[in-house]
């Protein structure tokens, strides 16, 4: 979830949402989190979504995260939402720390379809970074960061998910074919809140 800029109020609703449900029966939620300045540390931090968590108090934005418990190690700090590094990172511990039969990846932010999603405003173009523009995962970049992670066209995800605008694009698709069964990915925009996961995670629990 790469609230790191203009979406980190929607963030911090989205887990609001994912806490609503939580883990059980069988699936586990997994986030790693990313804001601009809303909370305070304001960094990156990993959050395992349990039934009824409050990971986040609405009131002074402090919060209690779980970084420690899921990678064994302090917080990461602040990183880049932008670098494929960060993914290939992300899948990584997860899949470590909750071994699955299924997996499921979603990709949250800004989405631009083939040119990218996961805008990092705390991260700038790393090849031009005076140009005021900021560092994003490409197309290529997470194929490439999925690849690292050990999922390939022999072991795929079973979906991979942009909760973004635009990434419904066959050039998107195309690529993320050798690595998941199916995507999940919307044509044009979608509303700042994004997926409804109180319902989404309602359904996916029950069965």
């Amino acid at each position: 979830m790469d609230g790191d800029g203009t979406l980190q109020y929607e963030a911090l609703g989205d887990l609001k949402q994912m806490e609503a449900v939580g883990s059980k029966n069988g699936v586990n939620i997994i986030v790693l989190m990313d804001t601009y300045d809303l909370t305070l540390p304001t960094e990156t931090h990993w959050y395992f979504v349990g039934e009824g968590n409050t990971h986040v108090d609405e009131e002074a934005l402090f919060h209690h995260c779980d970084c420690e418990a899921i990678t064994g190690e302090a917080c990461p700090g602040e990183l880049n939402m932008g670098d494929g590094a960060t993914l290939t990172y992300f899948i990584e511990k997860s899949v470590a720390y909750a071994p699955a039969e299924n997996y499921m990846l979603v990709l949250w932010d800004h989405g631009g379809g083939w040119w990218g999603v996961c805008w990092d405003d705390s991260s700038p173009l790393p090849e031009d970074p005076d140009s005021g523009r900021f560092d994003r995962l490409t197309t290529e970049e997470v194929s490439a960061a999925i690849l690292a992670a050990g999922f390939d066209e022999d072991n795929k995800l079973d979906i991979i998910g942009y909760d973004a605008c635009l990434n419904g694009m066959i050039e998107v698709a195309y690529e993320n074919k050798k690595y998941a069964d199916y995507m999940l990915a919307s044509v044009t925009s979608i509303p700042f809140p994004g997926w409804d996961y109180t319902r989404f995670l309602q359904n996916l629990t029950a069965n």
